[in-house]
């Protein structure tokens, strides 16, 4: 099944990020990666595989529980930063500063995952 599933992941821009950035038990939570990014990659698997492997990809590549992701990925359509931060999931000003791997990124090609 995995083996199904990894072209569409391998597809994602920032898999290998999200690789690099994974907790201890292999799973990814917008605690580790952010809100900006996390719901990103939850898009990319929605809109990418096929209505039937959906559920299975989001248990190999983000979190087992679906319960998580589900509340989390509606998190963050709705959270917002504080004083400190002027803009809506904005992976620059709350995240990227300590994520493994976004320093290698070149500027240019680097995403804001600025929601609305």
């Amino acid at each position: 099944m995995k083996e199904k599933l990894w072209k569409y992941w391998e597809d994602y821009p920032y898999s290998g990020l999200i690789e690099l950035n994974r907790n201890k038990l292999g799973y990814i939570s917008p605690h580790n990666v952010g809100y900006g990014l996390f719901r990103h990659a939850v898009k990319h698997i929605l809109n990418t595989v096929p209505k039937d492997l959906r559920v299975n990809a989001l248990e190999v590549f983000i979190n087992k529980d679906i319960d998580k992701v589900n509340k989390w990925y509606k998190d963050s359509k709705e959270k917002e930063w504080g004083k400190r931060y002027g803009k809506k999931n904005k992976i620059d000003n709350n995240r990227s500063y300590y994520l493994v791997g976004w320093s290698d990124l070149p500027v240019k090609e680097r995403s804001t995952f600025t929601y609305k």
